[in-house]
């Protein structure tokens, strides 16, 4: 019995390293991207993928690169008109992710802010799944407040 357990701590283990390491190899392809590339597009795409890697496991480099994202669509919003609904998608996006990442340290009233942003956004591209995310992400956030009647608001 107790081989099978370590045999299958082992096989766990050279699994986990395994995929770590391709995780190491791609981050820093995307880094590549990042610092290489003049459009900002691609950039963006890399920014959300590297970001899909460490958002749950370094809140403070998740807040910085979402923040580059941010600075990246606000910078390009009307430059470009084939481009407009992609980084105004892109920046509702990044609206919710720092709502959440306010919502997760506990500061509410910045969370409720960036989650309002993200609700005006996604109203101006009609994108009614993000319109959803953004009632239930500010309901969340006045249940945590316990104001109840105002969280059914959103509901």
């Amino acid at each position: 019995m107790n081989i099978k357990k370590l045999f299958f701590l082992v096989i766990t283990l050279s699994f986990s390293v395994s995929f770590f390491s391709q995780d190491i190899g791609e981050i820093d392809s995307l880094k590549k991207i990042i610092k290489t590339t003049i459009v900002d597009s691609t950039k963006v795409n890399a920014l959300k993928k590297w970001n899909s890697y460490i958002y749950l496991s370094d809140l403070k480099l998740d807040y910085e690169i979402i923040k580059q994202i941010e600075e990246i669509c606000l910078k390009n919003l009307n430059s470009d008109k084939n481009f407009n609904n992609k980084f105004q998608t892109e920046l509702a996006f990044c609206y919710n992710s720092l709502g959440n990442n306010f919502e997760t340290i506990g500061n509410y009233s910045q969370a409720l802010s960036y989650y309002y942003k993200s609700l005006e956004t996604y109203n101006s591209l009609s994108d009614s799944s993000g319109i959803s995310k953004s009632y239930i992400n500010i309901g969340n956030i006045y249940v945590h407040q316990s104001k109840y009647s105002k969280a059914l608001d959103y509901f």
